[in-house]
């Protein structure tokens, strides 16, 4: 008497099934939630631009271009106060514990460092951290053709909060979750726009042959609307 072959499956391959089935479903939700992280960065970044810009506005109007808003020793201090006008920014110091500001770049090496004299830091309602920089009361430091590159008064920087809602200073990561604007006669302006000195397709990348400046990656994340360069080489 023959026996009929079974059409079932196996307890092993049913169990490899299922297993395989887990594999793939778990790549997926990774996958959703990096994308979720991706595109809450890009809406940070979105909303730091256009809140800064619109201060910049407010105070164009009232206090002058910035090449006004400083006539002390300590110009830093000067535009931090000056914004603080038009922006809600709670004052902060860096936590005792620490000697210093230390950003480190999309590559995972250390970039720039702030003693903590001159950390100049705020807090914004929704947690971020911004830190005034590098302000040159004459407003003619050039990083480009434009006019608005050809006259940068200072430097921005935006710890923007991470997917719990956190902001922690000692994990400051350029191009991730730091991102960097100039203070210019005609605005803000993304550290790394196309043609600029620090061109983000040429500074921002992990697989070039130069020295990166992850500043850049902010110009790419604003207008491409992506971290691509996280992942890969970057071309406009």
């Amino acid at each position: 008497m023959q026996h009929q072959k079974s059409n079932g499956f196996s307890t092993t391959e049913t169990l490899t099934v299922f297993a395989v089935v887990i594999i793939i479903g778990a790549l997926i939700i990774s996958g959703l939630i990096h994308n979720a992280q991706r595109l809450e960065t890009i809406s940070q970044i979105k909303k730091a631009y256009n809140t800064f810009n619109k201060a910049y506005n407010l105070a164009k109007m009232s206090e002058g271009g910035p090449e006004s808003w400083t006539r002390t020793r300590y110009p830093v201090i000067d535009y931090y106060k000056v914004l603080k006008k038009y922006v809600r920014i709670q004052h902060m110091d860096l936590p005792a514990h620490l000697s210093g500001l230390v950003y480190y770049g999309i590559g995972g090496e250390q970039e720039i460092y702030v003693s903590k004299n001159e950390a100049v830091l705020g807090r914004l309602d929704d947690g971020s951290i911004i830190r005034i920089a590098n302000v040159n009361p004459r407003c003619d430091s050039v990083h480009g053709a434009s006019t608005a590159l050809k006259n940068v008064c200072g430097e921005l920087f935006i710890q923007i909060r991470d997917i719990n809602g956190n902001v922690t200073l000692t994990n400051s990561i350029l191009g991730k979750n730091t991102f960097v604007f100039y203070i210019t006669t005609e605005g803000f302006v993304p550290v790394g726009s196309k043609g600029s000195k620090e061109d983000a397709q040429y500074m921002c990348s992990k697989s070039n042959n130069l020295k990166t400046d992850s500043r850049s990656c902010t110009a790419w994340a604003l207008q491409k609307e992506n971290l691509d360069y996280l992942s890969r080489q970057i071309k406009w």
